[in-house]
């Protein structure tokens, strides 16, 4: 007995937009490294687009998932 299957139709343009990220789209986060705070020596800017970057703010949900690189 065969049971037939139903897969759940592919929404390409949805699926694409999960890996665009525009840079219109981005905001330089000045607060990107936590432990420079009152240093301003230190201060720098960070514009991520795919990953972390060397953050801490790995859970950035504007950012493309790095998957097999970082």
């Amino acid at each position: 007995m065969a049971i037939a299957v139903q897969a759940k139709p592919l929404d390409l343009t949805s699926e694409m937009r999960t890996f665009i990220g525009r840079h219109t789209d981005k905001r330089f986060d000045w607060d990107a490294f936590p432990g420079s705070r009152g240093f301003p020596e230190l201060e720098r800017a960070q514009m991520r687009y795919i990953g972390a970057g060397g953050s801490p703010k790995a859970d950035d949900p504007s950012t493309l998932k790095p998957g097999q690189f970082t």
